[in-house]
């Protein structure tokens, strides 16, 4: 196994462990604007029996590597059996379809990786993005880390002892910190890559995160006040009459949510309202904005037959194979989407998209299958 370490500035170091022996590229979490400094940097860290020691830049150890391993395993590709055989369900989140006739076949092979660190037993473990279940420090805790409906999985970890820790993957990802050990154990791929930050400070450590990951733009003041949702507002005299009810009451508000079901019945994902039920949408958010409220509208990319909408992207040959969610990764598909969401909602004043069903191939997974 070949072992590469990269001094990217006085604040990051890059690990790599891989059996190609090549120096391998970043992946998707890695900003494209982001420079190395170019120059040697000792001191940063240290190889002894084993483990590697990482320091800050008053020489002191902040973090210790004792262990990785990467263990081959089959991967698999699925593959259609002839013209596809498309079956359609009906789920909480819409319609969705399944393709039936499809064969799995080898790939090849790629790795499992683990990496192991060492933790103190006082040291506060944050991060790992959002999750909903309580958790707040991870030291004597674990974390499945995935694409599910309730969970918004990142592989960074923040510590109290002043270091962070990025794993460069986009695999799904098991966390674990119990006694005295921190594992990162990557389901699938072809080399364990992860970076070390230090800092001074727990903000400093995100401010270098943000150098090597990307700068998120700011959120307009508002959007950091309460926003009010619940399942669901029905009418636009609803939202009106909540958004009334908060001002009376003397209750901050600063914007409302309108989640799922705007269209006319049947036809799910339509982004063209029901008129019966919302009958001006001007007007609705005119009065929203009088009350210095903003509006969010729920938006989605799977879209239930008999609608204009989805007769459009099938006309135009946009949808992806399931045939009934949009192609995003199409540019004209895109420049469809956002025409149709600003024909009605965004022309009249709509202030956010809240973009919903980010599970549109599957059954509604509220709990995460794990």
């Amino acid at each position: 196994m070949f072992i590469h370490i990269d001094t990217l500035n006085e604040n990051i170091t890059r690990v790599v462990y891989d059996y190609r022996g090549d120096r391998p590229g970043n992946s998707v979490l890695i900003s494209d604007e982001f420079r190395p400094c170019g120059d040697s940097l000792p001191g940063q860290y240290e190889i002894c029996g084993g483990r590697i020691l990482f320091r800050n830049r008053q020489s002191e150890v902040v973090l210790q590597e004792i262990g990785h391993e990467l263990a081959e395993k089959e991967v698999f590709r699925y593959y259609l059996d002839g013209a596809p055989v498309v079956k359609r369900k009906q789920t909480a989140n819409g319609e969705v379809s399944y393709v039936e006739n499809i064969r799995r076949e080898s790939a090849g092979s790629a790795f499992e990786g683990k990496i192991v660190f060492d933790v103190d037993e006082g040291e506060w473990i944050c991060g790992l993005g959002q999750h909903e279940d309580g958790t707040y420090d991870y030291n004597g805790g674990s974390e499945y880390l995935y694409q599910a409906n309730m969970k918004i999985s990142f592989p960074f970890v923040l510590s109290s002892r002043n270091y962070g820790i990025l794993v460069d993957t986009e695999s799904a990802v098991i966390f674990d910190c119990h006694h005295g050990k921190m594992t990162f154990t990557v389901d699938t791929t072809n080399n364990l890559s992860y970076y070390v930050i230090t800092g001074e400070n727990l903000d400093e450590i995100i401010g270098h995160l943000r150098d090597l990951t990307g700068r998120a733009p700011m959120l307009p003041r508002w959007a950091f006040g309460y926003i009010q949702s619940r399942e669901r507002y029905c009418t636009a005299q609803e939202l009106a009459d909540t958004v009334s009810m908060f001002r009376k009451s003397g209750i901050p508000i600063d914007c409302i949510v309108q989640d799922w079901f705007t269209w006319e019945d049947g036809l799910w994902g339509e982004k063209k309202v029901d008129r019966g039920r919302y009958p001006d949408l001007e007007a609705l958010i005119e009065e929203l904005h009088e009350n210095n409220v903003k509006l969010m509208v729920s938006i989605w990319p799977n879209m239930g037959e008999g609608g204009s909408n989805v007769s459009e992207f099938r006309a135009a040959g946009k949808l992806l194979p399931n045939s009934t969610t949009y192609d995003a990764f199409d540019e004209e598909a895109r420049a469809i989407y956002w025409r149709q969401c600003n024909e009605e909602w965004f022309s009249a004043g709509t202030d956010a998209w809240w973009c919903d069903n980010s599970e549109p191939f599957s059954d509604a997974d509220w709990n995460g299958a794990e």
